[in-house]
């Protein structure tokens, strides 16, 4: 029987990062993977939702322009998700190469977890370790028939329908709807939350009165009940249209085999310590497989992994996500980090009093940073163009927990999105000339 000191199941974000480092650190490692390489980020969630996030703001921008000085073109977007497919597959293969190159084996098939050993496809390989890093898949658990489309199946659509409904008022059900909106479809989201329910209400209803604006029928409130093709049934009644896309979330992919060998798993997956360790001292887990209450997203993932491969090869790491960023990629884009729960004031700044905001045209938002009792920083959000930028920068302070006076005295470039965060500062301490007054502070739990 061959062996391995590591297998890893998965090649996704979190199997990509664990298997290099512990490759590149001389461990044998093989990576088993059932579908394509990368996992749901490369070729489902991440890379294609950013394709197509950037293609609605090109799509914004043209009507811009063609209203201004009167240009005037189509948008082909067959031509757009041929880009895409290709972007994916390039990225994809070019992950996969890396990994090879690190040293590790890769094994197309499916799994099968044993005490000691992993069936693939029937055939058994001995593992010192595992690293089950699975991933999640659309829940479909409302969908009778066929001819829906989940949210990883976006991309199969060539042209836009003339109507649409989107059921799931998340992060995906969000940019899927403002997408094809802005291509021309009549889109019509369901949610039975709030939209953005784990963003606040000042964000979510930024980004409701966006999908609003481009033409989007947004219905909060609406149990549904089943989702067939080109229709959603509900509580209140039915809704029917040209495409139905399901968006309403995801359950962990866990391996057959898995609870045999006493890991523990629920409904939202995988259970670890922090040290991503599963009850199995010789199984771990990282990812969308894994039970958390954390982001689930391939950062997120990412960062998980590195924890493992730590302490696997010996270093005693355990997982934080006091200060992992999260953002929606629509236009405006909005994202958060920290714990909003430790806010005690804000500090506020909008993006239209920004000289590079004026510049471009691109306005609207605003940037909103929490100080605790002590006033250093722990949360951080904001709201506007490309200000996936400025969450970063938002992640390094929250991280370090930053005073908002030392914050304040920090030099950034001019003229740049990013005077906006050290404007909250200084104008949460009167000294930024181009804010309003009457703006500079916000109290606690302001979510208006």
């Amino acid at each position: 029987m061959t062996a391995y000191d590591v297998v890893v199941i998965g090649s996704g974000p979190a199997g990509y990062m664990a298997s290099s480092l512990l490759s590149r650190a001389g461990k044998s490692v093989l990576v088993i993977e059932r579908g394509r390489f990368g996992g749901v980020c490369v070729n489902f969630g991440c890379v294609p939702s950013i394709f197509l996030h950037d293609l609605t703001s090109v799509i914004s921008r043209f009507k811009e322009v063609e209203n201004q000085f009167g240009l005037e073109g189509q948008l082909r977007l067959g031509k757009f998700v041929q880009r895409m497919r290709e972007i994916r597959d390039r990225l994809s293969s070019a992950g996969e190469e890396l990994v090879r190159n690190a040293g590790a084996e890769v094994i197309y098939g499916e799994a099968e977890l044993k005490e000691d050993y992993v069936l693939i496809d029937g055939k058994p390989v001995k593992y010192g370790a595992l690293l089950v890093a699975t991933g999640s898949t659309p829940d479909t658990s409302l969908v009778k028939g066929g001819g829906v489309y989940t949210e990883d199946q976006v991309g199969e659509i060539d042209t836009p329908p003339e109507t649409m409904i989107v059921v799931g008022g998340g992060y995906a059900g969000v940019e899927i709807a403002q997408f094809y909106a802005r291509l021309g479809s009549n889109v019509t989201l369901v949610t039975e939350a709030r939209l953005l329910g784990n963003l606040s209400p000042r964000l979510s209803e930024a980004i409701k009165e966006s999908l609003i604006w481009d033409g989007v029928n947004v219905r909060e409130g609406v149990k549904v009940t089943s989702v067939k093709e080109k229709e959603v049934v509900s509580e209140s009644g039915s809704l029917k249209a040209d495409v139905v896309i399901l968006a309403a979330g995801r359950r962990p992919s866990v391996p057959r085999g898995t609870v045999g060998l006493g890991v523990v798993v629920d409904q939202r997956g995988i259970l670890v310590n922090e040290q991503m360790k599963t009850e199995n001292p010789r199984i771990w887990a990282a990812g969308d497989v894994v039970s958390k209450s954390g982001p689930k997203n391939a950062h997120t993932a990412m960062h998980e992994a590195t924890v493992v491969y730590r302490n696997m090869m010996g270093q005693r790491c355990s997982v934080d996500y006091n200060a992992v960023p999260e953002l929606v990629y629509t236009d405006p884009e909005v994202g958060k980090v920290g714990e909003e729960q430790s806010v005690r004031e804000w500090a506020y700044f909008p993006l239209n009093v920004t000289t590079r905001s004026i510049i471009t045209g691109f306005t609207e938002g605003f940037v909103r940073i929490g100080i605790d009792s002590s006033g250093r920083i722990v949360y951080g959000e904001a709201v506007g163009h490309n200000v996936e930028e400025l969450m970063n920068a938002l992640t390094i302070v929250v991280r370090a927990k930053m005073s908002l006076r030392d914050f304040s005295y920090t030099v950034l470039l001019h003229p740049s999105l990013g005077e906006a965060l050290t404007g909250a500062a200084k104008s949460f301490f009167g000294e930024d000339v181009d804010m309003p007054l009457k703006l500079n502070r916000l109290p606690a739990r302001d979510d208006k």
